[in-house]
């Protein structure tokens, strides 16, 4: 077959527009070098590559490259959290496999930005461990107060118990140291040298006579200041009285006419 210079020139075209069958691709459908990698260090840059598999569409595997990216830069950096930090995408590259997408995503950190991150992130991690220490010493110092108030409070509640227990045997003995000894017609004398000094008085008579208290027994005077009976409540009681008339009651009061 003779070619013609228009044959050859047609050839020659067909072959630069891709138009003759063969395993040719397109500059635009190879995948970047920086796709096989996770990150790297180009200048004062560090690189990271975020990808997304299977993504429904392209939009949403550029968002899912982009987290997994950051996530890319705090596994190197060891920096948890990233806030402040610019984060530049310099390129993404899609593939489309059936009816999803893979997405990789090339983005870069200035590496002084990394290190102002990290450093800021050390101050502020020191300002919280320190706050912390503050708190437990403060709540440390609350509970050394609360103990030492406890032990005070025990040995106080101590003593307030045995003053109690104290004036509960004197009022019982006093008490019972009335009922027996005390006896209708005693004069005060005679009392206060058998019971001693009362725990309180009640003045009656026009106030120039007064009852003496010894436990829970009140001892009653009449006018002569002798004793008239010995009772629970401040008068005599003259009623609902036993057999002999030497106890009478009235409700919760009762009287002794010893």
């Amino acid at each position: 077959m003779t070619l013609t210079i228009n044959n050859i020139a047609c050839i020659t075209v067909c072959i630069f527009l891709g138009l003759v069958p063969g395993n040719f691709s397109y500059a635009d459908n190879v995948k970047p070098f920086w796709t096989e990698k996770s990150s790297y260090i180009e200048g004062d840059n560090l690189y990271v590559v975020g990808v997304a598999s299977n993504t429904a569409s392209i939009e949403a595997g550029r968002m899912h490259a982009f987290e997994n990216g950051k996530r890319e830069i705090m596994n190197f950096t060891q920096i948890s959290n990233l806030r402040g930090l610019a984060i530049i995408t310099q390129m993404t590259y899609e593939e489309k496999v059936v009816n999803k997408y893979n997405v990789y995503r090339l983005m870069y950190v200035d590496y002084e930005d990394i290190n102002s991150l990290k450093i800021m992130n050390f101050e502020q991690t020191k300002k919280n461990y320190d706050r912390y220490q503050q708190k437990q010493q403060e709540e440390l110092n609350f509970k050394k107060n609360a103990i030492n108030l406890l032990s005070k409070n025990k040995e106080e509640l101590a003593r307030l118990d045995q003053e109690y227990y104290k004036y509960a045997s004197n009022y019982q003995m006093a008490s019972e140291k009335a009922l027996r000894y005390v006896k209708v017609g005693m004069s005060r004398k005679e009392i206060e040298s058998l019971l001693g000094p009362p725990k309180s008085i009640q003045k009656h008579y026009s106030s120039y006579v007064y009852d003496l208290k010894y436990g829970k027994y009140w001892v009653i005077f009449n006018s002569a200041d002798t004793v008239d009976c010995l009772s629970t409540s401040r008068s005599c009681v003259k009623v609902s009285c036993n057999n002999d008339n030497t106890r009478c009651t009235r409700g919760t009061d009762v009287s002794y006419y010893n």
